[in-house]
């Protein structure tokens, strides 16, 4: 990775693929609220893996507890997309984590995340997978804030990489 900068993060998966988990982030170099997964640097001595699982629990308040070993079996599995911006020169790697678990309400991610200074998002909902891809540069029905551009083209790759189906076909065996 030659990247200036590396990061990584995890999309939560739902309802055996189809429903993702974005989180609302302020993002100062717009100026605006964005949904997005849940992600972020690489911190000294971490590996992305490490990162991922960090900021996907930072991020949802621990509200799903995602574990090391749920990112590990993803990477294991191939269950990932690398992506380079070529303008900001970021190396990112998004993991596809397939949650079993209900579906935690909205709220309870708020609730949890009160007191909590390493939680930089303001809201949580679900999205049909479909629904974001469709989305006309990013905009949904009834939504103030779009969802943001790097996070679509990363769910994108991630459809058209045919691995999501891979992961829908071991959910429905």
């Amino acid at each position: 990775m030659q990247a200036k900068h590396v990061a990584s993060g995890v999309l939560p998966l739902f309802d055996g693929g189809k429903t993702v988990l974005l989180g609302k982030e302020y993002r100062e170099r717009y100026n605006n609220y964005y949904w997005l997964e849940f992600g972020g640097k690489l911190e000294k001595g971490e590996t992305l893996a490490e990162t991922a699982c960090r900021e996907a629990n930072e991020e949802t308040s621990n509200t799903l507890n995602i574990t090391l070993e749920q990112v590990k079996e993803a990477e294991e599995f191939g269950q990932f997309i690398d992506y380079h911006n070529p303008k900001t020169d970021v190396f990112y790697r998004m993991y596809f984590v397939y949650l079993t678990m209900r579906k935690p309400d909205p709220e309870v991610f708020r609730s949890n995340s009160v007191g909590s200074k390493d939680v930089e998002m303001v809201e949580w909902k679900y999205f049909d997978i479909d629904d974001v891809l469709n989305s006309e540069d990013g905009t949904l029905p009834n939504m103030e804030s779009k969802i943001y551009e790097t996070s679509r083209v990363r769910i994108a790759m991630l459809k058209n990489s045919g691995k999501l189906e891979k992961v829908q076909q071991k959910v429905d065996t």
